[in-house]
């Protein structure tokens, strides 16, 4: 204006303006997705999305989303055409060509997982078919860690032994024995697959859920089992964790919540196999 120079348009003073507006922190408002809200969430789709697959695929996003810690835009594209970057399945590389074997051994949690993951997208594979893993359900309702060496020695004259091993077991075991007997049942057992049955593989232990209702003596109540459970929980993980295996803690379902476990007490809702 009047052949005046705007002093915002030099270089330095644009720069100046631009740490300006990046100096003023705006909060974030936006607020975590919890287990509640997820819930309604998943709920909420059928009635909004347009079908049926729209409403399945928004589910697997949201609940993976949550199980994973990130953000929805993390996973999806705002546009098909669009070239933002989001994680994708080429993003994981694997050593070599030659199909991983995993076996996904232990009670009724883990047979009702696979009948969940049957209804899911990515099918009883969980979608890992595309990074050459393989998944073999091995779930039995009542199983116990008593039952653990001879399901494995069955396993072993039907298949090659695994590269890794799904261990979901010993809940059925709390309160038929006392804790210490209990914790050398497994040790020994531990042992026995590292050294003998399964030499050359890789355990992966899945930490025991809480439960409304256990199978104790009623004069002992919950509150033992539940102490048995999270003592036995940490010598597995401290166990497995030593001889180079793996441990997962499960930490969204570690704490009793309707949405998330049946009316039984024992098991999962659609929701918590989900997150399982």
């Amino acid at each position: 204006m009047q052949a005046t120079d705007d002093p915002t348009k030099f270089f330095i003073v644009l720069k100046l303006l631009e740490g300006l507006k990046r100096s003023a922190r705006k909060r974030d408002l936006r607020h975590p997705i919890t287990a509640e809200l997820l819930h309604k969430i998943v709920l909420s789709l059928p009635a909004i999305c347009k079908t049926g697959y729209e409403a399945v695929l928004f589910s697997a996003a949201y609940t993976l989303a949550f199980a994973a810690f990130l953000r929805v835009g993390e996973i999806t594209r705002p546009r098909k055409d669009s070239t933002a970057y989001v994680l994708d399945v080429s993003d994981v590389k694997l050593d070599n060509d030659a199909e991983i074997s995993v076996w996904c051994v232990g009670s009724s949690i883990v047979k009702r997982a696979e009948y969940h993951a049957f209804l899911r997208p990515g099918g009883k594979q969980l979608g890992l078919h595309m990074l050459g893993i393989h998944l073999w359900w091995q779930g039995i309702g009542g199983f116990r860690l008593l039952n653990l060496r001879g399901r494995i020695r069955h396993l072993l004259t039907l298949e090659d032994p695994p590269k890794f091993i799904f261990l979901h077991c010993g809940a059925n075991d709390i309160g038929s024995l006392s804790l210490g007997k209990l914790q050398h049942r497994f040790l020994k057992i531990i042992h026995d697959l590292q050294s003998t049955l399964l030499p050359s593989t890789s355990i992966i232990w899945s930490q025991m859920l809480p439960r409304a209702q256990w199978r104790c003596p009623e004069d002992k109540g919950r509150k033992p089992c539940e102490n048995s459970r999270r003592r036995l929980n940490r010598l597995a993980a401290e166990t497995i964790l030593e001889a180079g295996g793996y441990h997962i803690k499960h930490p969204e379902l570690m704490h009793f919540n309707d949405d998330l476990y049946d009316s039984d007490g024992v098991h999962l809702t659609s929701l918590g196999n989900s997150i399982f």
